[in-house]
């Protein structure tokens, strides 16, 4: 292990008492972050890169191949259809969108695409 790769290590372990001390003292993040002089820009960096560094270890063979897309808050989706099994599920703030087991990649991309272009 380099230099590099024990200073990274150092950091996640003093950033990871920050956010456990957070999530301890049941304050706000807000207040929280005011209380110990740390802008909430900073915390919300460390726990990213915490996240990341998490999913990161995650062995390979674990993952089941699921993958997340962003969608922008102004997607807006009226009458969603809702089926009793499906592989895809995407929550919405006024919506959920389910995607079925027999639902082609055409079919997929063009729901995607209807979310990511709502208005």
């Amino acid at each position: 292990m380099n230099v590099t790769d024990l200073k990274a290590q150092m950091h996640m372990k003093e950033w990871s008492k920050l956010i456990e001390a957070r999530q301890d003292s049941g304050l706000s993040i807000k207040e929280w972050c005011r209380q110990n002089n740390l802008p909430e820009s900073r915390y919300y960096y460390y726990l990213k890169k915490l996240r990341l560094a998490a999913c990161e270890s995650l062995p390979s063979e674990g993952r089941d191949g699921s993958q997340f897309a962003l969608v922008p808050n102004h997607a807006r989706v009226s009458n969603p259809v809702v089926t009793r099994s499906s592989n895809i599920k995407i929550t919405l703030s006024n919506a959920v969108v389910e995607i079925g087991e027999g639902a082609n990649e055409a079919q997929v991309k063009f729901t995607l695409e209807v979310l990511l272009n709502a208005q």
